[in-house]
């Protein structure tokens, strides 16, 4: 199965955003607030 870019775009949009709000938060637990 071939990843198109656009998936790739999203995968790595919402992986910046996991790490702003682990950022945001210090390091302390966050995957239930997301």
């Amino acid at each position: 199965a071939k990843i198109s870019p656009e998936v790739l775009r999203s995968v790595r949009v919402s992986g910046i955003e996991r790490l702003q709000h682990c950022i945001d938060i210090n390091g302390r637990h966050f995957e239930h607030l997301l």
